[in-house]
């Protein structure tokens, strides 16, 4: 559930954002880039790519793809700093230290795949 709170507020600011600057389909760019957000890593790659090359196809102004990669890292900034823990945590209820010394007995008894999947265990 907190998830779907975190990608819902990240869908609404990337919307406000490409809105702001005039960006064709600023909603669906918005959402699509809130979506891929779930994917841990390479989201932020992808997302900017496909949004950058829909807003240099609807435009002809490079300012307009400047400013989509523009809003898109600022938005994960802040997403990946402050929204993710908050809501998250809010949901999850569960200590960050005990999170982070999760994560890295998931690695001691599993390898990666065991970080990936001590998380959703605890």
């Amino acid at each position: 559930m907190g998830f779907l709170v975190e990608m819902a507020i990240v869908a609404i600011i990337n919307s406000l954002g490409f809105i702001l600057f005039g960006i064709k389909y600023a909603i669906f760019l918005g959402l699509l880039a809130a979506l891929l957000n779930l994917i841990p890593y390479i989201a932020m790659l992808i997302a900017s790519v496909f949004c950058a090359l829909a807003a240099l196809g609807n435009s002809n102004n490079i300012s307009d793809v400047i400013a989509v990669v523009v809003i898109l890292t600022v938005v994960q900034f802040f997403d990946n700093n402050l929204i993710m823990p908050k809501v998250v945590s809010s949901k999850v209820k569960i200590n960050a230290l005990i999170t982070i010394l999760g994560v890295l007995a998931g690695r001691l008894v599993a390898g990666v795949s065991g970080m990936f999947l001590s998380i959703p265990t605890f």
